[in-house]
């Protein structure tokens, strides 16, 4: 969910005002300099960055865990920086299930797995649906 979408729209509102979002039904307050909101299973976003950072004793992000992360970065300088591992994007938190409220009538720029659209009042919701097993090459 981003505040700009591919440096071509503004928003007179922020996106801590437009959207809603809850981990497993409770909300989670947005920090005024939030832009974007991201929700992962992998450790890995966008060629490689690490956005959640070093594991804490409390979480160790897993593709097998049945969780998501969920991440807030500041705008593009932020992720460029998470790009060459000189910062990572602020905890939002951990789930089994986000849902995001969409609260303005203004469209938000939304992207799923690589596809862009305007997303319009409403609600997403990303929760485990089901798994598969992937190969991996060797590193040899």
């Amino acid at each position: 969910i981003n505040a700009e979408y591919m440096g071509t729209f503004s928003y007179d509102i922020r996106l801590c005002e437009a959207i809603e979002v809850r981990l497993e039904g409770k909300p989670i307050r947005l920090a005024n300099n939030i832009e974007a909101v991201i929700v992962l299973n992998l450790s890995s976003y966008g060629g490689g960055s690490d956005l959640w950072g070093r594991p804490d004793a409390n979480h160790r992000p897993s593709m097998s865990d049945r969780l998501l992360e969920v991440v807030g970065v500041t705008g593009t300088a932020h992720l460029g920086r998470m790009q060459v591992g000189m910062g990572r994007a602020e905890r939002l938190g951990v789930s089994s299930a986000v849902s995001i409220d969409f609260k303005t009538k203004q469209s938000i720029a939304v992207q799923v797995d690589g596809e862009p659209w305007r997303q319009g009042p409403g609600q997403i919701t990303v929760e485990f649906h089901n798994q598969a097993e992937m190969l991996e090459g060797s590193q040899n």
